[in-house]
Protein backbone atom coordinates (compact mmCIF):
# COMPACT_ATOMS: atom_id res chain seq x y z
CA UNK A 1 0.00 0.00 0.00
CA UNK A 2 1.40 3.41 -0.96
CA UNK A 3 2.11 5.94 1.77
CA UNK A 4 -0.56 8.32 0.49
CA UNK A 5 -3.14 5.54 0.56
CA UNK A 6 -2.15 4.64 4.10
CA UNK A 7 -2.57 8.20 5.33
CA UNK A 8 -5.93 8.72 3.66
CA UNK A 9 -7.14 5.34 4.82
CA UNK A 10 -6.14 6.14 8.39
CA UNK A 11 -8.15 9.35 8.15
CA UNK A 12 -11.19 7.47 6.88
CA UNK A 13 -10.97 4.98 9.71
CA UNK A 14 -10.85 7.77 12.23
CA UNK A 15 -14.13 9.21 11.00
CA UNK A 16 -16.09 6.43 9.31
CA UNK A 17 -14.54 3.09 10.22
CA UNK A 18 -12.78 4.19 13.39
CA UNK A 19 -14.27 1.15 15.08
CA UNK A 20 -11.77 -1.07 13.24
CA UNK A 21 -8.73 0.36 14.98
CA UNK A 22 -9.68 -1.55 18.13
CA UNK A 23 -8.67 -4.78 16.47
CA UNK A 24 -6.27 -3.58 13.80
CA UNK A 25 -4.21 -1.26 16.03
CA UNK A 26 -3.86 1.13 13.11
CA UNK A 27 -1.20 3.85 13.28
CA UNK A 28 -2.47 7.39 12.88
CA UNK A 29 0.08 10.19 12.33
CA UNK A 30 0.05 13.24 14.58
CA UNK A 31 1.13 15.46 11.67
CA UNK A 32 0.66 14.68 7.99
CA UNK A 33 2.31 16.13 4.91
CA UNK A 34 -0.37 15.52 2.31
CA UNK A 35 -0.53 17.96 -0.58
CA UNK A 36 -3.74 19.98 -0.47
CA UNK A 37 -4.67 18.76 3.00
CA UNK A 38 -2.19 20.52 5.30
CA UNK A 39 0.75 22.86 4.92
CA UNK A 40 3.26 21.10 2.65
CA UNK A 41 6.11 22.68 4.64
CA UNK A 42 5.17 20.75 7.76
CA UNK A 43 7.66 17.94 8.53
CA UNK A 44 6.25 14.48 8.94
CA UNK A 45 6.20 13.85 12.68
CA UNK A 46 6.74 10.65 14.47
CA UNK A 47 3.65 8.53 14.45
CA UNK A 48 1.82 7.18 17.46
CA UNK A 49 -0.54 4.25 17.72
CA UNK A 50 -4.19 4.93 18.40
CA UNK A 51 -6.56 2.23 19.56
CA UNK A 52 -10.31 2.63 20.01
CA UNK A 53 -11.92 0.50 22.68
CA UNK A 54 -14.67 -1.61 21.18
CA UNK A 55 -16.15 -4.88 22.35
CA UNK A 56 -16.73 -6.44 18.99
CA UNK A 57 -14.51 -8.34 16.70
CA UNK A 58 -14.58 -6.30 13.49
CA UNK A 59 -17.62 -6.34 13.68
CA UNK A 60 -20.47 -6.46 8.68
CA UNK A 61 -24.27 -4.90 -0.24
CA UNK A 62 -27.24 -4.02 1.86
CA UNK A 63 -28.20 -7.58 2.72
CA UNK A 64 -30.13 -9.52 0.11
CA UNK A 65 -33.70 -10.52 0.75
CA UNK A 66 -32.32 -13.76 2.14
CA UNK A 67 -29.07 -13.99 4.02
CA UNK A 68 -26.11 -15.87 2.48
CA UNK A 69 -26.41 -19.60 2.76
CA UNK A 70 -24.78 -21.04 5.84
CA UNK A 71 -21.22 -22.13 4.98
CA UNK A 72 -20.95 -25.79 4.05
CA UNK A 73 -18.27 -26.43 6.63
CA UNK A 74 -20.38 -25.16 9.51
CA UNK A 75 -23.59 -27.11 9.23
CA UNK A 76 -22.91 -30.56 7.80
CA UNK A 77 -22.50 -32.26 11.14
CA UNK A 78 -25.48 -30.84 13.00
CA UNK A 79 -27.25 -33.10 15.43
CA UNK A 80 -30.67 -34.26 14.29
CA UNK A 81 -33.62 -36.04 15.84
CA UNK A 82 -36.25 -38.19 14.15
CA UNK A 83 -38.66 -36.14 12.06
CA UNK A 84 -42.09 -35.61 13.57
CA UNK A 85 -45.32 -36.12 11.70
CA UNK A 86 -46.79 -32.81 12.81
CA UNK A 87 -44.76 -29.83 11.63
CA UNK A 88 -47.14 -27.48 13.44
CA UNK A 89 -46.58 -29.06 16.85
CA UNK A 90 -48.43 -27.03 19.45
CA UNK A 91 -45.56 -27.65 21.88
CA UNK A 92 -43.39 -25.24 19.90
CA UNK A 93 -43.25 -21.70 21.28
CA UNK A 94 -45.77 -19.45 19.56
CA UNK A 95 -45.81 -15.65 19.49
CA UNK A 96 -42.99 -13.14 19.95
CA UNK A 97 -42.81 -13.38 23.74
CA UNK A 98 -42.66 -17.17 23.87
CA UNK A 99 -40.15 -17.39 21.02
CA UNK A 100 -37.92 -14.77 22.64
CA UNK A 101 -38.12 -16.59 25.96
CA UNK A 102 -37.02 -19.85 24.32
CA UNK A 103 -34.16 -18.17 22.49
CA UNK A 104 -32.99 -16.56 25.75
CA UNK A 105 -33.25 -19.84 27.63
CA UNK A 106 -31.09 -21.65 25.09
CA UNK A 107 -28.48 -18.89 24.77
CA UNK A 108 -28.17 -18.29 28.52
CA UNK A 109 -27.78 -22.02 29.11
CA UNK A 110 -25.01 -22.25 26.50
CA UNK A 111 -23.13 -19.35 28.08
CA UNK A 112 -23.55 -20.76 31.58
CA UNK A 113 -22.12 -24.11 30.48
CA UNK A 114 -19.20 -22.51 28.60
CA UNK A 115 -19.92 -24.58 25.52
CA UNK A 116 -17.33 -25.23 22.87
CA UNK A 117 -18.06 -24.14 19.32
CA UNK A 118 -16.79 -23.38 15.84
CA UNK A 119 -17.27 -19.85 14.49
CA UNK A 120 -17.05 -18.44 10.99
CA UNK A 121 -17.42 -14.66 10.71
CA UNK A 122 -16.73 -12.14 7.99
CA UNK A 123 -17.47 -8.53 7.03
CA UNK A 124 -18.19 -6.55 3.89
CA UNK A 125 -18.41 -2.87 2.88
CA UNK A 126 -20.43 -2.80 -0.37
CA UNK A 127 -19.09 0.00 -2.53
CA UNK A 128 -22.44 0.49 -4.26
CA UNK A 129 -23.99 1.48 -0.93
CA UNK A 130 -21.36 4.10 -0.05
CA UNK A 131 -22.01 7.74 -0.86
CA UNK A 132 -19.51 10.39 0.23
CA UNK A 133 -18.67 13.92 -0.82
CA UNK A 134 -15.26 14.34 -2.41
CA UNK A 135 -13.10 12.16 -4.65
CA UNK A 136 -10.95 10.52 -2.01
CA UNK A 137 -13.56 8.10 -0.72
CA UNK A 138 -13.95 6.22 -3.98
CA UNK A 139 -10.32 5.25 -3.67
CA UNK A 140 -10.49 4.55 0.07
CA UNK A 141 -13.35 2.06 0.21
CA UNK A 142 -11.59 -0.71 -1.75
CA UNK A 143 -8.59 -0.28 0.54
CA UNK A 144 -10.80 -0.43 3.63
CA UNK A 145 -12.29 -3.71 2.47
CA UNK A 146 -8.82 -5.28 2.51
CA UNK A 147 -8.74 -4.90 6.30
CA UNK A 148 -11.81 -7.10 6.83
CA UNK A 149 -11.87 -10.86 6.92
CA UNK A 150 -13.42 -12.05 3.67
CA UNK A 151 -15.90 -14.89 3.35
CA UNK A 152 -13.23 -17.05 1.71
CA UNK A 153 -10.69 -16.38 4.45
CA UNK A 154 -13.25 -16.92 7.20
CA UNK A 155 -14.26 -20.33 5.85
CA UNK A 156 -10.64 -21.36 5.41
CA UNK A 157 -9.68 -20.28 8.94
CA UNK A 158 -12.60 -20.81 11.33
CA UNK A 159 -12.29 -20.11 15.05
CA UNK A 160 -12.56 -22.98 17.51
CA UNK A 161 -13.36 -22.70 21.20
CA UNK A 162 -13.12 -25.75 23.44
CA UNK A 163 -15.71 -26.52 26.07
CA UNK A 164 -15.03 -24.76 29.37
CA UNK A 165 -12.89 -22.16 27.61
CA UNK A 166 -13.73 -18.51 28.07
CA UNK A 167 -17.15 -17.93 26.46
CA UNK A 168 -16.39 -14.25 25.78
CA UNK A 169 -16.83 -14.56 22.02
CA UNK A 170 -20.16 -16.34 22.12
CA UNK A 171 -22.84 -13.64 21.91
CA UNK A 172 -23.37 -11.54 23.89
CA UNK A 173 -19.63 -10.72 23.90
CA UNK A 174 -18.07 -10.08 27.32
CA UNK A 175 -21.34 -10.87 29.10
CA UNK A 176 -22.32 -13.81 31.28
CA UNK A 177 -25.65 -14.02 29.45
CA UNK A 178 -26.40 -15.02 25.88
CA UNK A 179 -29.48 -12.77 25.66
CA UNK A 180 -30.68 -9.91 27.86
CA UNK A 181 -33.70 -8.91 25.78
CA UNK A 182 -37.08 -9.14 27.55
CA UNK A 183 -39.16 -6.59 25.61
CA UNK A 184 -40.88 -8.45 22.78
CA UNK A 185 -42.31 -5.19 21.38
CA UNK A 186 -38.95 -4.44 19.69
CA UNK A 187 -39.20 -7.61 17.61
CA UNK A 188 -40.00 -6.95 13.96
CA UNK A 189 -40.70 -10.60 13.21
CA UNK A 190 -40.23 -13.94 14.96
CA UNK A 191 -40.91 -17.51 13.84
CA UNK A 192 -40.37 -20.96 15.29
CA UNK A 193 -40.65 -23.96 12.97
CA UNK A 194 -39.81 -27.64 13.02
CA UNK A 195 -37.32 -28.71 10.36
CA UNK A 196 -37.52 -31.92 8.32
CA UNK A 197 -34.75 -33.48 10.45
CA UNK A 198 -36.73 -32.89 13.64
CA UNK A 199 -34.67 -29.96 14.88
CA UNK A 200 -36.41 -26.64 15.60
CA UNK A 201 -35.39 -23.29 14.11
CA UNK A 202 -36.02 -19.90 15.73
CA UNK A 203 -35.68 -16.75 13.63
CA UNK A 204 -35.87 -13.33 15.29
CA UNK A 205 -35.52 -10.00 13.49
CA UNK A 206 -35.32 -6.86 15.59
CA UNK A 207 -36.50 -3.37 14.67
CA UNK A 208 -33.96 -0.79 13.52
CA UNK A 209 -32.09 1.09 16.24
CA UNK A 210 -29.80 4.13 16.23
CA UNK A 211 -26.51 4.27 18.07
CA UNK A 212 -26.85 0.96 19.87
CA UNK A 213 -24.59 0.11 22.78
CA UNK A 214 -23.38 -3.30 24.01
CA UNK A 215 -23.93 -4.22 27.65
CA UNK A 216 -20.35 -5.47 28.12
CA UNK A 217 -20.39 -7.05 31.59
CA UNK A 218 -23.59 -5.36 32.78
CA UNK A 219 -26.58 -7.57 33.70
CA UNK A 220 -28.91 -5.08 31.97
CA UNK A 221 -28.85 -3.23 28.66
CA UNK A 222 -30.86 -0.21 27.49
CA UNK A 223 -30.19 -1.04 23.83
CA UNK A 224 -32.32 -3.83 22.38
CA UNK A 225 -29.83 -4.56 19.61
CA UNK A 226 -27.14 -4.75 22.28
CA UNK A 227 -29.31 -7.12 24.31
CA UNK A 228 -29.13 -9.82 21.62
CA UNK A 229 -26.26 -8.89 19.30
CA UNK A 230 -22.94 -7.14 19.94
CA UNK A 231 -22.95 -3.67 18.43
CA UNK A 232 -19.99 -1.32 18.27
CA UNK A 233 -19.40 0.91 21.29
CA UNK A 234 -20.86 4.18 20.02
CA UNK A 235 -19.79 6.17 23.09
CA UNK A 236 -16.22 4.92 22.80
CA UNK A 237 -15.98 5.98 19.17
CA UNK A 238 -17.32 9.44 19.98
CA UNK A 239 -14.91 9.80 22.88
CA UNK A 240 -11.96 8.88 20.65
CA UNK A 241 -12.98 11.40 18.01
CA UNK A 242 -13.26 14.13 20.64
CA UNK A 243 -10.26 13.41 22.85
CA UNK A 244 -7.54 11.47 21.03
CA UNK A 245 -4.83 13.94 19.85
CA UNK A 246 -3.85 11.94 16.77
CA UNK A 247 -7.44 11.51 15.62
CA UNK A 248 -8.30 15.14 16.35
CA UNK A 249 -5.43 16.27 14.13
CA UNK A 250 -6.94 14.44 11.18
CA UNK A 251 -10.66 14.66 11.92
CA UNK A 252 -12.53 17.84 12.80
CA UNK A 253 -16.03 18.27 14.25
CA UNK A 254 -17.40 14.95 13.07
CA UNK A 255 -21.07 14.30 13.79
CA UNK A 256 -22.06 10.71 13.05
CA UNK A 257 -24.75 8.10 13.67
CA UNK A 258 -24.84 4.32 13.41
CA UNK A 259 -28.17 2.77 12.43
CA UNK A 260 -28.53 -0.98 12.92
CA UNK A 261 -31.00 -2.52 10.49
CA UNK A 262 -32.14 -6.00 9.38
CA UNK A 263 -30.45 -7.57 12.40
CA UNK A 264 -31.46 -11.24 12.41
CA UNK A 265 -30.65 -14.12 14.74
CA UNK A 266 -31.31 -17.68 13.56
CA UNK A 267 -31.00 -20.40 16.18
CA UNK A 268 -31.49 -24.11 15.51
CA UNK A 269 -31.80 -26.48 18.47
CA UNK A 270 -32.45 -30.12 19.23
CA UNK A 271 -35.74 -30.33 21.18
CA UNK A 272 -34.82 -33.73 22.63
CA UNK A 273 -31.67 -32.40 24.33
CA UNK A 274 -32.60 -28.70 24.46
CA UNK A 275 -29.16 -27.90 23.06
CA UNK A 276 -28.17 -25.46 20.33
CA UNK A 277 -27.12 -26.98 17.01
CA UNK A 278 -26.46 -23.80 14.99
CA UNK A 279 -26.48 -20.06 15.70
CA UNK A 280 -26.32 -17.51 12.86
CA UNK A 281 -26.40 -13.76 13.41
CA UNK A 282 -26.52 -11.08 10.72
CA UNK A 283 -25.89 -7.47 11.69
CA UNK A 284 -25.98 -4.52 9.28
CA UNK A 285 -24.88 -0.99 10.13
CA UNK A 286 -25.55 2.21 8.21
CA UNK A 287 -22.63 4.50 9.11
CA UNK A 288 -23.74 8.09 8.56
CA UNK A 289 -21.35 11.04 8.70
CA UNK A 290 -23.65 14.05 9.07
CA UNK A 291 -20.93 16.71 9.21
CA UNK A 292 -17.21 17.19 9.72
CA UNK A 293 -13.95 17.13 7.79
CA UNK A 294 -10.97 14.86 7.24
CA UNK A 295 -7.67 16.57 6.37
CA UNK A 296 -9.68 19.65 5.49
CA UNK A 297 -12.00 17.77 3.13
CA UNK A 298 -15.71 17.27 3.65
CA UNK A 299 -16.55 13.97 5.33
CA UNK A 300 -20.29 13.92 4.73
CA UNK A 301 -21.80 10.69 3.48
CA UNK A 302 -22.62 7.16 4.48
CA UNK A 303 -21.52 3.55 4.05
CA UNK A 304 -22.90 0.17 5.07
CA UNK A 305 -20.98 -2.35 7.14
CA UNK A 306 -22.29 -5.94 7.06
CA UNK A 307 -21.32 -8.65 9.52
CA UNK A 308 -22.13 -12.34 8.95
CA UNK A 309 -21.53 -14.85 11.74
CA UNK A 310 -22.12 -18.62 11.80
CA UNK A 311 -21.54 -20.72 14.92
CA UNK A 312 -21.80 -24.51 14.87
CA UNK A 313 -20.37 -27.73 16.36
CA UNK A 314 -21.57 -26.86 19.85
CA UNK A 315 -20.00 -28.96 22.61
CA UNK A 316 -21.99 -29.24 25.81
Amino acid sequence: MKKYDQLIFAALLAAVFVLLSATLGLILPTEINVEGAVDSDLPVAQVQQTVVTAPTQPAVTTPPATQPATPDNSTDDTTSVPAADNTNDSSLPQGNEAILAKYSELMNDAKAKSVGFKKIEWQAIPEEKAQFEGKAFGKILPIASNFFKTEEDAKANPEFKSKDDDATWLPIYHNQKGCLLTDASVIENATCTELPDGNVKIVIELKDEDNSEPPLESPTCDSYIGSMFTPIQFASIRNTLETDPAVKFIVKNVDFDLTYFDCVAELTYNPATNQIVQLDQFMHIDIKINDGSILGLSAKGNAVLDNYMYISEFQY
